[in-house]
């Protein structure tokens, strides 16, 4: 199950490549598609399914959701429908891998000639001029002005080709926002100089923006949340403000109803809206599996929410799984990458997971807990005279903590505690 950032990722991607699923702009639209009546709409889709998959599952495993596409297999795919000669392909494929991450190309012209064996300047040229306008518009240019140009060009303006000419050769007073100087210049009025930069203004200088989450600044996208009510009932629920509503297009999807439809076009509509069903359904499935999971930690850890961190109790995969009639695999992928808010801050599921650890006969504690107390051990201790593994073995023992001498170094070292004899050198 892929976190929230990747989630929306995904969901562009698949509005992008399947026409019949769409966003529902209006919650009052008659047309969303609910819970409710999703299985109802999904008979339409089921002719020429393949058979064998009937409900063998009460709670069938979250369909996989596609990752989403980077810039040079977005470009790649492009280049493989608009060019077939076998040498405009190679030229192609250079040019794209050696795109930056912001969609700028970083190779001369000379350079793609003397790397593909065969291209000469006007082949290049050629090439370079259709990969420009693949979308995102603009991409594989050398500089800013030239990637701007491309995307006016290919704008519905009646200002665009003076505003090419404001790019071309008066960039700098456009960044200075010398809006008078231009005007001058060009024999316009400021007005119009103005609306010329507006419309600059509302392009992308960076055309593989969209497609490099990971340079930009990562913020924490928590899935699910935990919130504590004045009568101090806590309450799970999905983080999906962020998420489109999605339904299925009616208009595709009355289309199905025409006598006059070929059957080609029947088995299009059918594929595309039994991927739009099965997506939508892998979207509910994997909202309910993480509340269902968020809902057994927080029965599970009301201490910790109540309390503090060292009230943390054993928990394990295992335990989910059984409390919620998943597989342990499902509960894997469920908590992996996710957040939860709370009351006490943001934490990942994982996080709630610890081990027992025996400290009597039929008592147990989390490895949070031990954790605590050494570190708190460790804080606490004599820096003349610091405090060995045995030392700390013997003082947990006394405290009912029963932890063998290598899980106790196991614990120190994954609090960044270096050994006694290292801790104040």
């Amino acid at each position: 199950m892929l976190p929230q950032a990747e989630i929306l990722m995904a969901i562009d991607q698949e509005l992008q490549n399947n026409p019949l699923l769409e966003i529902e702009y209006d919650p009052r639209d008659s047309n969303q598609l609910s819970a409710d009546n999703l299985e109802e709409l999904s008979y339409l889709s089921r002719t020429g399914a393949s058979e064998g998959h009937g409900d063998d599952e009460e709670h069938p495993e979250p369909l996989p959701i596609a990752r989403a596409e980077t810039l040079q297999e977005h470009l790649l795919n492009q280049l493989r429908i608009e060019i077939s000669n076998p040498l405009g392909i190679a030229i192609g494929e250079f040019i794209i891998g050696n795109i930056d991450d912001d969609g700028f190309l970083k190779v001369s012209l000379e350079e793609i000639i003397a790397a593909v064996a065969g291209a000469d300047m006007a082949m290049v040229k050629e090439t370079l001029a259709v990969i420009q306008n693949f979308d995102p518009t603009g991409v594989a240019c050398h500089d800013i002005q030239e990637c701007l140009a491309i995307q006016l060009n290919a704008c519905d303006s009646p200002l665009k080709h003076l505003a090419v000419l404001i790019v071309s050769d008066y960039f700098d007073c456009l960044a200075c926002k010398k809006f008078l100087k231009i005007a001058k210049k060009l024999g316009i009025s400021e007005d119009t100089a103005r609306q010329a930069a507006e419309l600059i203004s509302s392009l992308e200088p960076k055309p593989a923006r969209r497609f490099n989450p990971a340079n930009s600044t990562v913020y924490i996208c928590p899935d699910v949340s935990i919130t504590k009510a004045d009568d101090g009932q806590y309450k799970v629920e999905i983080c999906s403000q962020t998420f489109p509503r999605l339904k299925i297009n009616h208009t595709y999807q009355n289309l199905l109803n025409r006598p006059n439809l070929q059957e080609s076009e029947k088995d299009f509509i059918k594929e595309k809206m039994a991927n739009a069903l099965n997506f939508i359904k892998s979207l509910q499935l994997r909202s309910s599996t993480i509340v269902e999971i968020t809902q057994h930690i927080l029965n599970h850890q009301k201490d910790f929410f109540e309390l503090d961190d060292a009230c943390l109790n054993p928990l394990k995969l295992k335990d989910v799984a059984q409390a919620i009639g998943r597989s342990e695999s499902t509960v894997s992928r469920a908590i992996n990458n996710k957040y939860v808010d709370t009351p006490r801050g943001i934490f990942s599921m994982k996080y709630f997971f610890c081990q027992a650890i025996a400290c009597g006969p039929d008592e147990t504690v989390s490895s949070h807990a031990v954790k605590e107390e050494i570190q708190r051990m460790i804080e606490e201790e004599d820096k003349a005279r610091p405090l060995s593994d045995q030392d700390i073995q013997n003082r947990l023992k006394n405290k009912g903590f029963n932890l063998a001498r290598r899980t106790l170094t196991k614990h120190r070292q994954s609090l960044k505690i270096p050994p006694s004899h290292q801790r104040y050198e």
